[in-house]
């Protein structure tokens, strides 16, 4: 095998490599979704917004959800 063999193959190992096998993420923007709503609480929701406590799988369970501590 020579050099070039070697440059050649190393290529095109980091080609496949990083253009098929890993995920890169670039900035996106950086804005907030143009329009937000606030529902309230679980136990205090407001303008209305009581489907926040439907806790039915129809619903996936949202309340159980809002109320459950992440860490």
């Amino acid at each position: 095998m020579t050099e070039d063999d070697y440059y050649l193959i190393t290529a095109l190992a980091n080609d496949t490599f990083y253009g098929c096998l890993v995920e890169r993420f670039s900035d996106q923007g950086g804005n907030y979704a143009g329009t937000r709503i606030n529902v309230g609480e679980p136990a205090h929701p407001i303008n209305g917004s009581t489907f926040i406590q439907d806790d039915s799988s129809r619903a996936l369970n949202l309340t159980d959800k809002l109320n459950a501590p992440l860490f």
